[in-house]
């Protein structure tokens, strides 16, 4: 999710050739509160793909999603920035979640970054892009799959330790553990053999989470913010008079789908049920 003026707008992300040859795309969201339990579906067709050469498709989250419990990360808190120092590195820890194709279910794996900002890599799909690289157990299914890097850093003040330690260690420093979206998983490397046989490298490319960061960043997805905000701002000004149109409609001096129509946006825009709402402006 990006902030903006008046609320925070969050965004679907994926590969862009997971998107190749999809007509109808629909998005099963997990329920933080229910371990296991999926949202019913919502399709979602406004994908941009916003830099060129990248394999990394879009989409804004909106109105769809109302009265769901989604699970989000924060831009500007939870995506290792350009300038981070300390950040990723070679030898980090990184752990990804994805769809392991031969089960078909979601499952969490582990690899080492082994190197960082290659260029002159011939992606699949043509794209051309700067890419970790990482040391892991990678196959179909993953693409699309968010990685997160872990950096340890010492704290200042003994802590409690979770398991018994003997007395003779003294105090034990308080080694504290950061995870946050380093880039995405697009593919892995492969090589198929003459006589069939499929060789797996154990490598796997990373949509950088500068490329990331740049996208939601870009100027046109900023305008797009304003917008809403603005939009927001309208909602809320002409709320109370906009109550009294829909009075007014039972005499003809304002059609009703005219208000019906407002309802619909500001419910999209607030990312709150219909419902809920009308109780707003009541008593607005």
């Amino acid at each position: 999710s990006v902030a903006g003026e008046r609320a925070r707008y969050g965004y679907l992300i994926t590969a862009d050739h997971v998107l190749e040859g999809q007509q109808q795309i629909e998005v099963e969201f997990p329920d933080p509160y229910a371990e296991g339990r999926l949202h019913p579906p919502v399709r979602f067709e406004d994908w941009r793909r916003p830099l060129d050469d990248v394999d990394l498709a879009i989409a804004p989250l909106r109105g769809p999603t109302a009265g769901m419990n989604i699970t989000a990360l924060e831009l500007e808190n939870h995506v290792i920035p350009n300038e981070r120092i300390g950040g990723i590195h070679l030898g980090s820890p990184v752990f990804y979640i994805g769809l392991l194709d031969p089960l078909d279910r979601p499952m969490a794996r582990s690899g080492t970054v082994g190197a960082l900002d290659q260029t002159g890599i011939e992606h699949d799909g043509g794209y051309i892009y700067p890419a970790h690289l990482v040391d892991c157990r990678s196959y179909d299914g993953f693409s699309g799959s968010p990685c997160f890097s872990e950096i340890l850093f010492a704290g200042q003040e003994p802590v409690e330790p979770p398991v018994d330690v003997p007395s003779e260690w003294g105090d034990v420093g308080a080694i504290r553990s950061l995870v946050m979206l380093s880039g995405m998983f697009v593919q892995h490397l492969d090589e198929s053999n003459p006589d069939g046989t499929v060789s797996r490298y154990g490598v796997g490319i990373m949509v950088r989470g500068n490329e990331i960061r740049e996208a939601l960043l870009s100027d046109d997805f900023a305008d797009e913010r304003r917008g809403w905000d603005a939009a927001i701002a309208g909602a809320e000004a002409a709320g109370p008079r906009l109550r009294n149109v829909r009075r007014r409609t039972s005499h003809g001096a304002a059609p009703a789908r005219e208000f019906e129509a407002f309802e619909e946006l500001a419910a999209k825009l607030l990312q709150v049920p219909k419902s809920e709402l009308d109780e707003k402006l009541k008593e607005s």
